[in-house]
């Protein structure tokens, strides 16, 4: 975007910010979370990343079953699953996708002053705060306070719905940088 001054509490900061937007829309019969919820599903994984994985909604599941508030579902688990480290949907057993999405937004987030960032597919939306989508020893990411994937649902504060219908997937993208000389 073109250069803008910041204001704080109706006082402007010193230095020049721009923005940065970023969209990336796959238009689609499928919607983010399908492909990896089949692949685990459907397969019988003895160890590693899927079997993990396995056992990840296995303990989800009983949290989405004892809430009262509904928000928190299956279909928010397979999202955030298909955006954790080493995790596809591609068919055959042994495909593991990339490091993500999720590290290029977070290493942009440090840098930023200010961001937005989420992604929605059908009326699902995840926003991706930068305190949430750090990796723990193993390469999960939490989206939680806890920073545990494994044992706690997401925070709350990054689940949304759209009364708009995505077929497919969007990721929307906006940071604020301060310009250097």
């Amino acid at each position: 975007t073109d250069d803008h001054t910041k204001k704080l509490n109706n006082v402007e900061q010193e230095g020049q910010y721009y923005g940065i937007n970023i969209a990336i829309v796959s238009f689609s019969n499928h919607l983010l979370g399908e492909a990896v919820s089949q692949k685990v599903l459907t397969n019988n994984f003895d160890n590693g990343r899927y079997y993990d994985l396995k056992m990840a909604y296995q303990n989800h599941l009983k949290k989405i079953e004892d809430l009262d508030d509904n928000l928190y579902n299956e279909e928010y688990f397979w999202d955030i699953a298909s955006l954790q480290d080493r995790i596809s949907g591609r068919k055959g057993t042994s495909s593991a996708g990339g490091t993500g999405l999720t590290v290029l937004i977070n290493s942009l987030q440090k840098e930023a002053d200010n961001d937005t960032c989420y992604v929605i597919s059908g009326e699902k939306i995840i926003s991706f705060k930068k305190d949430f989508i750090e990796r723990d020893s193993n390469g999960w990411l939490g989206f939680n306070r806890q920073n545990d994937f494994f044992n706690h649902k997401p925070d709350i504060s990054i689940l949304n719905s759209s009364s708009l219908w995505i077929p497919g997937t969007a990721f929307n993208l906006n940071f604020v940088m301060r310009k250097e000389k």
